[in-house]
């Protein structure tokens, strides 16, 4: 069991990982300058469509701000739950 962690999401809604209990959770961390975390998107995107019923994707955007990752997550088209670590608690992790 992986502790429980609530980040917000990129509107400021609370997210719990505990939501989704019953699928394996694939956390991808990333900042919006990483070049390589933008080419992975478009891989993560066709996993998550494929295996949406026992898989669940989540982006951390960490190091960012908010409007820094909005343009990120809209550029790569991300798919899936997009939330942010403004409180550096993933990395302590």
């Amino acid at each position: 069991m992986a502790p429980e962690l609530v980040l917000t999401d990129l509107e400021g809604n609370a997210k719990n990982l505990a939501d989704y209990n019953g699928k394996l959770v694939v956390l991808n961390f990333l900042a919006s300058w990483c070049k390589p975390c933008e080419e992975e998107m478009p891989s993560l995107n066709r996993l998550q469509a494929l295996m949406k019923d026992s898989l669940q994707i989540v982006a951390i955007g960490v190091e960012d701000d908010d409007d820094a990752l909005r343009e990120f997550r809209d550029r790569a088209n991300v798919q899936f739950p997009f939330l942010h670590d403004k409180s550096g608690y993933s990395k302590q992790r």
